[in-house]
Protein backbone atom coordinates (compact mmCIF):
# COMPACT_ATOMS: atom_id res chain seq x y z
CA UNK A 1 0.00 0.00 0.00
CA UNK A 2 1.26 3.28 -0.82
CA UNK A 3 -0.58 6.74 0.55
CA UNK A 4 0.44 9.98 -0.87
CA UNK A 5 0.02 13.45 0.66
CA UNK A 6 -0.15 16.60 -1.03
CA UNK A 7 -1.16 20.04 -0.89
CA UNK A 8 -3.53 19.72 -3.89
CA UNK A 9 -3.27 15.94 -4.98
CA UNK A 10 -2.24 14.00 -7.53
CA UNK A 11 -3.40 15.20 -10.94
CA UNK A 12 -5.36 18.34 -11.98
CA UNK A 13 -3.91 21.65 -13.31
CA UNK A 14 -2.46 22.74 -9.50
CA UNK A 15 -1.00 19.44 -8.81
CA UNK A 16 2.26 20.76 -9.04
CA UNK A 17 1.90 23.82 -7.40
CA UNK A 18 3.77 24.52 -4.37
CA UNK A 19 1.72 25.99 -0.92
CA UNK A 20 1.18 26.28 2.69
CA UNK A 21 -1.63 25.44 4.88
CA UNK A 22 -2.62 28.76 4.68
CA UNK A 23 -3.25 28.49 0.84
CA UNK A 24 -4.96 25.27 1.26
CA UNK A 25 -7.13 26.49 3.89
CA UNK A 26 -7.98 29.78 0.97
CA UNK A 27 -8.72 27.46 -2.10
CA UNK A 28 -10.98 25.11 0.76
CA UNK A 29 -13.22 28.27 1.46
CA UNK A 30 -12.28 27.76 4.79
CA UNK A 31 -9.68 30.84 5.39
CA UNK A 32 -12.98 33.22 4.12
CA UNK A 33 -14.78 31.94 7.20
CA UNK A 34 -12.50 32.54 10.16
CA UNK A 35 -12.60 36.22 11.60
CA UNK A 36 -14.35 39.27 11.60
CA UNK A 37 -16.53 40.87 8.90
CA UNK A 38 -13.90 43.52 8.74
CA UNK A 39 -11.37 41.02 8.59
CA UNK A 40 -10.14 37.37 7.97
CA UNK A 41 -8.28 35.91 11.40
CA UNK A 42 -5.97 33.06 10.93
CA UNK A 43 -6.61 29.90 12.84
CA UNK A 44 -4.10 29.01 15.23
CA UNK A 45 -3.44 25.97 14.12
CA UNK A 46 -2.89 24.57 10.47
CA UNK A 47 -6.20 23.04 10.15
CA UNK A 48 -5.64 22.00 6.70
CA UNK A 49 -2.61 20.44 7.79
CA UNK A 50 -3.73 17.95 10.35
CA UNK A 51 -7.03 17.21 8.76
CA UNK A 52 -4.80 16.05 6.22
CA UNK A 53 -2.92 13.78 8.42
CA UNK A 54 -5.99 12.89 10.27
CA UNK A 55 -7.95 11.67 6.70
CA UNK A 56 -4.37 9.32 5.73
CA UNK A 57 -3.84 7.47 9.04
CA UNK A 58 -8.23 6.91 8.24
CA UNK A 59 -7.82 5.90 4.81
CA UNK A 60 -4.82 4.05 5.72
CA UNK A 61 -6.66 1.89 8.66
CA UNK A 62 -9.63 1.47 5.71
CA UNK A 63 -6.93 0.43 3.25
CA UNK A 64 -5.96 -2.20 5.75
CA UNK A 65 -9.01 -3.90 6.35
CA UNK A 66 -9.55 -3.83 2.70
CA UNK A 67 -6.38 -5.46 2.41
CA UNK A 68 -7.22 -8.30 5.04
CA UNK A 69 -10.74 -9.28 3.20
CA UNK A 70 -9.07 -9.14 0.00
CA UNK A 71 -5.61 -9.45 -0.21
CA UNK A 72 -5.51 -6.11 -2.31
CA UNK A 73 -3.72 -3.36 -1.95
CA UNK A 74 -4.10 0.45 -3.15
CA UNK A 75 -2.49 3.92 -3.74
CA UNK A 76 -4.17 6.60 -1.51
CA UNK A 77 -4.10 10.25 -2.56
CA UNK A 78 -5.09 12.42 0.19
CA UNK A 79 -5.05 16.19 -0.47
CA UNK A 80 -4.59 18.42 2.38
CA UNK A 81 -6.98 21.04 0.44
CA UNK A 82 -10.09 18.24 0.14
CA UNK A 83 -9.65 17.47 3.85
CA UNK A 84 -10.15 21.07 4.53
CA UNK A 85 -13.05 20.89 2.39
CA UNK A 86 -14.28 18.12 3.95
CA UNK A 87 -14.10 19.23 7.16
CA UNK A 88 -16.93 21.84 6.23
CA UNK A 89 -18.99 18.71 4.95
CA UNK A 90 -21.95 20.04 7.63
CA UNK A 91 -22.26 23.54 6.60
CA UNK A 92 -21.47 23.73 2.86
CA UNK A 93 -23.83 22.25 0.64
CA UNK A 94 -26.24 25.26 -0.72
CA UNK A 95 -24.23 27.05 1.75
CA UNK A 96 -22.41 29.34 -1.02
CA UNK A 97 -24.40 32.63 -1.04
CA UNK A 98 -27.02 34.18 1.32
CA UNK A 99 -26.50 36.17 4.77
CA UNK A 100 -25.32 32.92 6.52
CA UNK A 101 -21.97 33.05 3.80
CA UNK A 102 -20.79 36.21 4.83
CA UNK A 103 -17.55 35.93 7.33
CA UNK A 104 -18.62 35.83 11.21
CA UNK A 105 -22.52 35.84 10.42
CA UNK A 106 -23.02 31.88 10.09
CA UNK A 107 -25.30 29.78 13.04
CA UNK A 108 -21.66 28.07 14.52
CA UNK A 109 -19.14 31.22 13.28
CA UNK A 110 -20.94 34.34 15.03
CA UNK A 111 -24.23 34.88 13.74
CA UNK A 112 -25.79 32.88 16.13
CA UNK A 113 -26.41 34.74 19.39
CA UNK A 114 -26.64 31.68 21.58
CA UNK A 115 -22.71 30.60 20.09
CA UNK A 116 -20.40 33.02 20.61
CA UNK A 117 -17.88 33.90 23.45
CA UNK A 118 -18.70 37.11 25.53
CA UNK A 119 -16.86 39.40 27.57
CA UNK A 120 -17.22 39.25 31.11
CA UNK A 121 -16.54 42.08 33.76
CA UNK A 122 -12.82 41.14 34.27
CA UNK A 123 -12.19 40.96 30.31
CA UNK A 124 -12.00 37.17 29.96
CA UNK A 125 -14.33 35.68 28.09
CA UNK A 126 -16.96 33.04 28.38
CA UNK A 127 -17.75 30.77 25.98
CA UNK A 128 -21.38 29.68 25.24
CA UNK A 129 -22.78 27.09 23.03
CA UNK A 130 -25.90 25.98 24.14
CA UNK A 131 -27.63 25.64 20.47
CA UNK A 132 -30.36 23.49 21.75
CA UNK A 133 -33.42 25.14 23.16
CA UNK A 134 -33.53 23.23 26.69
CA UNK A 135 -30.01 23.88 27.20
CA UNK A 136 -30.31 27.39 26.14
CA UNK A 137 -33.30 27.46 28.61
CA UNK A 138 -31.73 26.34 31.52
CA UNK A 139 -28.71 29.33 30.73
CA UNK A 140 -31.82 31.66 30.87
CA UNK A 141 -33.22 30.72 33.89
CA UNK A 142 -29.49 30.78 35.32
CA UNK A 143 -28.57 34.32 34.35
CA UNK A 144 -32.65 34.93 35.23
CA UNK A 145 -33.66 36.01 31.64
CA UNK A 146 -36.39 33.82 31.05
CA UNK A 147 -37.54 36.34 28.76
CA UNK A 148 -34.74 35.57 25.85
CA UNK A 149 -35.75 32.02 25.62
CA UNK A 150 -38.11 33.08 22.69
CA UNK A 151 -35.54 34.73 20.71
CA UNK A 152 -32.86 32.46 20.24
CA UNK A 153 -33.54 31.08 16.18
CA UNK A 154 -35.58 34.56 15.51
CA UNK A 155 -32.80 35.57 13.26
CA UNK A 156 -34.09 39.19 13.21
CA UNK A 157 -33.53 39.45 16.98
CA UNK A 158 -29.86 37.92 16.97
CA UNK A 159 -28.35 41.14 17.04
CA UNK A 160 -30.80 42.13 20.12
CA UNK A 161 -30.28 39.17 21.74
CA UNK A 162 -26.79 39.52 21.83
CA UNK A 163 -26.95 42.84 23.27
CA UNK A 164 -28.33 41.80 25.82
CA UNK A 165 -26.39 38.75 26.81
CA UNK A 166 -23.46 40.71 26.31
CA UNK A 167 -24.56 43.39 28.92
CA UNK A 168 -25.49 40.42 31.21
CA UNK A 169 -22.31 39.09 31.06
CA UNK A 170 -20.44 42.16 31.21
CA UNK A 171 -22.06 42.06 35.12
CA UNK A 172 -19.90 39.31 36.59
CA UNK A 173 -15.97 37.86 36.53
CA UNK A 174 -15.92 34.78 34.01
CA UNK A 175 -14.99 32.25 36.46
CA UNK A 176 -18.43 33.30 38.31
CA UNK A 177 -20.18 32.75 35.51
CA UNK A 178 -18.59 29.29 35.10
CA UNK A 179 -19.59 28.69 38.15
CA UNK A 180 -22.71 29.58 38.18
CA UNK A 181 -23.71 27.82 34.72
CA UNK A 182 -21.75 24.84 35.25
CA UNK A 183 -20.63 24.29 38.59
CA UNK A 184 -18.74 21.31 39.64
CA UNK A 185 -20.11 18.68 37.80
CA UNK A 186 -20.31 19.69 34.25
CA UNK A 187 -23.96 21.74 34.89
CA UNK A 188 -26.29 22.16 31.51
CA UNK A 189 -26.17 25.52 30.09
CA UNK A 190 -23.13 24.48 27.84
CA UNK A 191 -21.32 27.55 28.80
CA UNK A 192 -17.28 27.63 29.85
CA UNK A 193 -14.74 30.23 30.33
CA UNK A 194 -12.03 30.55 27.60
CA UNK A 195 -8.99 29.84 28.94
CA UNK A 196 -5.36 30.97 27.63
CA UNK A 197 -3.00 27.92 26.51
CA UNK A 198 -1.18 28.31 29.42
CA UNK A 199 -3.51 27.48 31.86
CA UNK A 200 -4.91 24.62 30.24
CA UNK A 201 -2.85 22.07 32.00
CA UNK A 202 -4.67 23.04 35.64
CA UNK A 203 -8.04 22.59 34.19
CA UNK A 204 -10.05 20.19 36.88
CA UNK A 205 -11.08 18.32 33.77
CA UNK A 206 -8.02 17.90 31.88
CA UNK A 207 -5.60 17.12 35.25
CA UNK A 208 -7.94 14.47 36.34
CA UNK A 209 -8.01 12.60 33.13
CA UNK A 210 -3.44 12.72 32.81
CA UNK A 211 -4.26 14.91 29.53
CA UNK A 212 -1.14 17.00 29.90
CA UNK A 213 2.08 15.42 30.84
CA UNK A 214 5.18 17.22 32.14
CA UNK A 215 8.00 17.42 30.22
CA UNK A 216 11.23 15.98 31.23
CA UNK A 217 12.71 18.21 34.25
CA UNK A 218 9.70 19.82 35.39
CA UNK A 219 8.08 20.14 38.60
CA UNK A 220 5.72 17.16 39.37
CA UNK A 221 2.97 19.89 39.82
CA UNK A 222 3.15 19.86 36.49
CA UNK A 223 4.07 23.84 37.02
CA UNK A 224 7.06 23.91 34.35
CA UNK A 225 7.14 22.53 30.93
CA UNK A 226 4.36 20.57 29.82
CA UNK A 227 2.88 19.14 26.39
CA UNK A 228 -0.69 17.19 25.60
CA UNK A 229 -0.90 13.60 26.16
CA UNK A 230 -2.48 10.92 23.68
CA UNK A 231 -5.59 11.46 23.22
CA UNK A 232 -6.56 7.99 22.80
CA UNK A 233 -8.12 6.61 26.05
CA UNK A 234 -7.86 1.98 25.19
CA UNK A 235 -9.40 0.02 27.95
CA UNK A 236 -9.10 2.73 30.39
CA UNK A 237 -5.06 3.49 29.67
CA UNK A 238 -4.01 6.39 27.81
CA UNK A 239 -1.39 5.62 25.36
CA UNK A 240 1.44 8.32 25.62
CA UNK A 241 4.90 7.57 24.59
CA UNK A 242 8.03 8.73 26.62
Amino acid sequence: MYCSISGFGQDGPWAQAPGHDIGYEAVAGLLEQTGTPDEIVLPPVPLADLAGGASAATAICAALVRRAATGSGCVLDISLTEAALALQSMHLPGGGSGDSARRANGLLTGGLASYRPYRCADGEWLAIGPIEPKFFAVLCAAIERPDLVELQYDMSEQARLRSELEATFATREAAAWEQLLVGTDGGGACAVRVLHPGDVQTHPQLAARGAVLPLAGSDDDRSGAWMPASPYVVDGVRSDSE
